[in-house]
């Protein structure tokens, strides 16, 4: 018997006959397709149906406190069983008055906080049958954020009272805190998560994979991976430590600097101290081998601040100098050649810049896309110090990765070199800059810390903005997506 096979909708399903009567629906798209079996002037039809495998809704942003005010892009996505994008038609919903919802597309809809309160944004995606998804948004008047420190991939702040939140990434217990959310893995924060020790911090630092504070009482704790030692617990055999564990040596600091894998801190009398690291000479010390607790600076200078980059370290003493050691340059502090007077230093992951007293930045070090602020793009490297192209004059400054970012006295934030991730903040597309660009938002700032691959910066209000990576929930907006305009961190009690 001979027998014609047919797909009136191949769209949704095709059909190949395998002879003897038996054919092979292949299904293409979800809906429904009429089958017809035909066989001289006889005929049949079965209508197949095609589902999706979707088994669950992803929205973003996963968790969020909004000031109110702001607006928040939705997005949402169906992922199959083995967490593969899916895609499909989405229809939005909302409970509750304190947002207004506005659909954009089939997969976006944008939020408007407009009173304080709770509410649901659901997510509906696919075909018969259809998930859902939801996320619960809060709306806050206010945030209690006093400062911020940015690392490679996690970032953490503290509240006025003392109070430490992390986000980010949280492979080796960056971050420190329990819970996990927004990610596909147990491993990042898209939103501050506070810290699960007890302590009260008057100031924290992040580095490339580990945080320290120094509380309140006195000591200083840290926490994260530690395979140089670079948490000052006397060991390096524990590689991660989860819980903040006190740096021994009853050191009474007064300021850390984090760099790559080596910590660095002054205490009260400005004697400095680095441990972790010693690869390239970048604690110090002059020994050649790395230290698990802290260490003197070799030369018994009196210092006033220290900067840790990823492998170099940079000092200011109370005579005005500006030191540098580590990489290319020196196991112990050398001077920096024809320096002006710096009020502060920064060291990035290969260049450093700093602050002359009038204001004027000054940069040095290595730059292939412009961190250097010389007006070119290119490959750029000097050990002396060069005044930043644009006569701006800056109150506050931080190099990260070939970038560098600054803030003038009206609170602005300026930033050049690399803008891979949108890290500049000035709304453009990886445009790297060799000269400074203002960052976009009209934001007021009051302070400004440059990560890897993203920045992060305060404002009065007790707000954290965060722009760039953001990939691991760096930009703590409960999302992990990249942004290249200043994004609000979500709100904290």
């Amino acid at each position: 018997l001979n027998i014609a096979w047919t797909s009136l909708e191949p769209q949704y399903a095709s059909v190949e006959s395998l002879g003897g009567g038996n054919a092979r629906i292949d299904p293409a798209y979800p809906g429904r397709a009429r089958v017809v079996a035909q066989a001289g002037p006889l005929a049949d039809t079965v209508v197949v149906r095609v589902i999706h495998d979707i088994i669950y809704v992803e929205v973003m942003p996963f968790r969020l406190r909004a000031m109110v005010g702001d607006s928040i892009v939705f997005s949402a996505v169906g992922r199959s069983a083995d967490g593969a994008l899916r895609w499909a038609p989405v229809s939005w919903s909302v409970e509750g008055s304190a947002m207004t919802l506005t659909v954009v597309d089939s997969a976006r809809a944008i939020g408007r906080m407009v009173a304080p309160g709770v509410v649901t944004v659901e997510a509906t995606v696919g075909w018969e049958p259809v998930q859902s998804g939801s996320v619960q948004i809060e709306g806050v008047t206010s945030s209690s954020l006093a400062s911020v420190s940015a690392g490679e991939g996690h970032n953490c702040a503290l509240t006025s009272a003392g109070k430490a939140y992390c986000w980010g990434s949280n492979f080796n217990e960056f971050t420190g805190t329990d819970t996990y959310d927004g990610c596909p893995f147990a491993e990042c924060n898209t939103t501050p998560m506070p810290l699960r020790a007890g302590l009260t911090f008057a100031a924290l630092a992040t580095g490339h994979m580990a945080t320290c504070g120094i509380t309140t009482a006195g000591p200083t704790w840290c926490w994260g991976h530690n395979y140089s030692g670079q948490l000052g617990t006397g060991t390096s055999s524990q590689l991660t430590i989860r819980e903040p564990e006190q740096v021994v040596g009853g050191h009474q600091f007064t300021q850390l600097a984090l760099g790559g894998s080596h910590s660095c801190a002054l205490d009260g009398q400005g004697t400095a101290y680095c441990w972790g690291r010693n690869a390239w000479g970048e604690l110090g010390t002059g020994t050649g081998r790395d230290h698990h607790a802290p260490a003197p600076v070799a030369g018994g200078r009196t210092w006033k601040q220290l900067a840790a980059g990823d492998v170099r370290t940079c000092g200011i003493t109370t005579a005005d100098e500006a030191f540098c050691w580590g990489a290319y340059l020196s196991d112990v502090p050398r001077r920096v050649p024809q320096a002006p007077v710096f009020t502060t230093i920064t060291a990035g992951w290969e260049h450093q810049c700093g602050l002359a007293v009038d204001g004027q930045a000054y940069c040095w070090g290595l730059s292939d896309d412009g961190g250097l602020g010389r007006g070119s793009t290119e490959l750029d490297g000097d050990s002396v110090p060069e005044p930043v192209v644009g006569g701006r004059r800056f109150v506050a400054i931080d190099a990260g990765y070939s970038f560098t970012c600054a803030l003038d006295a009206a609170g602005a934030a300026w930033c050049w070199g690399s803008d891979e991730d949108g890290k500049l903040g000035n709304g453009g597309a990886d445009a790297a800059s060799g000269v400074p660009t203002r960052v976009a938002g009209g934001h007021v700032f009051r302070s400004i810390q440059a990560g890897r691959e993203h920045a992060c910066a305060t404002t009065g209000d007790g707000s954290v903005f965060c722009w760039g990576r953001g990939y691991w929930g760096l930009l703590g907006n409960g999302s992990r997506e990249d942004s290249p305009v200043p994004t609000r961190v979500s709100a904290v009690p």
